[in-house]
């Protein structure tokens, strides 16, 4: 007779929160795999308080159609997500990360509302620049996000007129921000790039009046090529009366905005550091794949002390 082996599934027996946390790991697309194993797989992918919605199977979005289909499929789950009875007020969805590669789709007015409104209770927000660039477009007028207590920015190209556009944009949606990063993202190399880099200056912002400002405590701010970055971290550090710290990532070549920075006027009482981004020393004359280019980070100033050569252990 032959022998019956029966599949157990381990999974779905996890406490909610372990699984939770394997499932925080993964972008959309597995998770909705893993939800196809059982019905508490499925509960789970409705219930589960983190989304990535990056990494996206390539043949998902080579034509304008199966972007569409993606579109409409996101679409479908985030609906789901707003109608789970299952759905506690712990899980709701807390944490999200969205990477988005094109304007091409039909009434993308209505669908940037409809995905601003299922992350509505969102405190983590994780975006890129393009992405910034589609949701929160200039013309397009976002629903609050009040909730969002912390959001990164990953940047790979410069700060150009358009991107500060998008910025105010998404400034204005979070008035309850405590903690701002505007850094490159670490697994990519910084391409640089771009024109019109320099068309806003801190008195810019000093007009857009932002809520958040007020309640910022941390930010993070990697300086690009042009001025519309340097004008911004000035603008924080003079008018953000609770900030407790600021980086400002610069490149060899910015050396000269050092004194203007620590010279600007603090209404608060923050620790600054200056943080110098050096290409890493290679040990083999081997052209490496540019996504392996590594970057230190040296500290090269701080509020407490004019210049220090304190190493710090970051890869960029």
């Amino acid at each position: 007779m032959a022998e019956i082996q029966v599949a157990i599934d381990r999974f779905s027996e996890l406490p909610l929160e372990i699984a939770h946390h394997i499932l925080s790991f993964l972008p959309i697309a597995d998770v909705t795999r893993v939800s196809s194993l059982s019905k508490r797989c499925s509960r789970l992918r409705l219930s589960n308080p983190t989304v990535n919605f990056h990494s996206f199977p390539s043949e998902s979005t080579l034509t304008f159609q199966k972007r569409l289909k993606l579109w409409n499929s996101l679409d479908r789950f985030l609906v789901q997500r707003r109608n789970n009875k299952h759905l506690g007020e712990m899980h709701r969805l807390e944490q999200v990360e969205i990477s988005l590669s094109s304007y091409h789709v039909n009434d993308l007015d209505r669908v940037c509302e409809q995905l601003l409104h299922s992350i509505s209770s969102v405190k983590y927000l994780r975006l890129d620049q393009v992405t910034a660039k589609i949701v929160f477009r200039e013309g397009f007028t976002p629903a609050p996000l009040g909730n969002v207590c912390n959001l990164r920015m990953w940047i790979w190209c410069n700060i150009d007129d358009k991107l500060v556009a998008a910025m105010t944009s998404l400034f204005r949606a979070v008035p309850n921000l405590t903690t701002l990063s505007v850094s490159s993202y670490p697994e990519y190399p910084f391409l640089g790039g771009g024109t019109n880099l320099s068309g806003f200056d801190k008195g810019y912002w000093e007009l857009q009046r932002f809520d958040f400002v007020r309640n910022l405590e941390q930010v993070t701010m990697e300086l690009t090529s042009g001025s519309n970055g340097y004008e911004l971290a000035k603008y924080l550090l003079e008018h953000a009366c609770n900030l407790k710290m600021m980086l400002v990532i610069t490149t060899p070549d910015q050396s000269s905005l050092v004194p203007e920075i620590r010279r600007s006027n603090r209404t608060s009482n923050a620790t600054v550091d200056i943080l110098e981004k050096r290409r890493r020393n290679r040990t083999s004359n081997t052209t490496p794949d540019h996504s392996s280019v590594g970057y230190d980070l040296v500290k090269i100033a701080s509020s407490s002390c004019l210049m220090t050569k304190s190493h710090v252990e970051m890869n960029v």
